[in-house]
Order: structure tokens, then C-alpha cells, then sequence
């Protein structure tokens, strides 16, 4: 495992997560993501990207001593960055090789927003351990944040499960 809750590696692992973090920063901010933010099928991927930034500023932020959880890094990044990111990818792909035109229902366009809303939940939960506060709300933050990331995977079941069992519509030529 790359990172770890270890305080053995501490440096080496703080330094390299950020060093990561600075990297694909500099990597997304060349993307020009708000010029893409009327395009939800473009603009979640940039969303989840910078979700595997947040997981590595987490993951720099803890082994270095900066109050983060040990595991924070976790959640955003297996629910924030890979679970937007394909939620992002599989209807865009699903649309493509189903022949259908690439927008995206209503339903897909609040699934995008929710499970990033689920990774903020399950990152508040991750931050308020240890704290006694925090006992009364965790519960309903961790079933919250398991039941947004199944009804986003669940919309694009509903959505896009039916075209994916039928035939796909006949492709335009696409030019060069």
C-alpha cells in the first residue's frame, strides 16, 4: 500500500503524497475547468480529478502531523475520485457505444453532485473520530454517505441498464 497510518514512514510518505498533490494541482488548473462546466459529461471528470487531489493533500497532511485522520485520504479518494470518476465515465461511455447522443439525463446530472456529497459525508465522519460530539451524528453520516453512493450507481442502472441490454441505434460516421 502506498500510504499508510504508520508513523514510521511519516516523511517519506508526507512528502511523496504531497509532492502528488502539487503535481496533478498543477496538472488540473492547466485543464481550464470552468470552461467546461456547462459539459456535465466533462466537467465531473475534472470534479473526480480533483478529488485524487484532495485524497493526496490528505494523505500528505496526516503523516506529517497536521491533524488529518490517518485514512481520510481513503475515503476521498475510493468514493470522491474513483467513484465520480465513473460515474462520469460509464454513462459517457454507455452513450457512445449504444449509438445514443451524448447528454446526460437529469437524473445522472444530481447522481454526479451526490457522490460527491457522499465523499464529504464519509470524510466528515473520518475527521470526527476520537472527538465524543461526534457520536450522535456519525451513524447517520455513514448510512447517509452508503446510501447516496448506491442511489448514484443505482440512477445509472435505471438509466442507462436498458439501452445496455438492446440493440445499439446505428453510429454516425465520424469525420477524419
Amino acid at each position: 500500500m502506498i500510504f499508510s497510518s504508520s508513523p514510521c514512514s511519516s516523511l517519506p510518505v508526507g512528502g511523496t503524497a504531497l509532492a502528488a498533490c502539487v503535481a496533478h494541482g498543477l496538472r488540473l488548473a492547466g485543464w481550464r475547468g470552468l470552461a467546461v462546466r456547462r459539459n456535465p459529461l466533462v466537467f465531473a471528470m475534472h470534479v473526480a480529478y480533483a478529488w485524487l487531489i484532495v485524497a493526496f493533500a490528505l494523505a500528505a497532511a496526516a503523516p506529517l502531523g497536521l491533524g488529518v485522520a490517518p485514512r481520510a485520504w481513503i475515503h476521498a479518494f475510493t468514493i470522491g475520485a474513483v467513484g465520480t470518476m465513473m460515474l462520469a465515465l460509464m454513462p459517457r461511455v454507455s452513450l457512445r457505444h449504444t449509438g445514443r447522443a451524448l447528454v446526460l439525463s437529469r437524473l445522472m446530472r444530481a447522481a454526479l453532485p451526490a457522490m460527491s456529497i457522499a465523499a464529504l459525508l464519509r470524510l466528515a465522519v473520518a475527521f470526527s473520530y476520537g472527538r465524543a460530539w461526534a457520536w450522535d451524528w456519525k451513524a447517520g453520516a455513514l448510512a447517509g454517505a452508503a446510501l447516496l453512493w448506491a442511489l448514484c450507481f443505482g440512477a445509472y442502472l435505471a438509466v442507462h441498464g436498458p439501452s445496455l441490454v438492446r440493440s445499439s441505434r446505428p453510429r454516425a460516421v465520424q469525420p477524419g
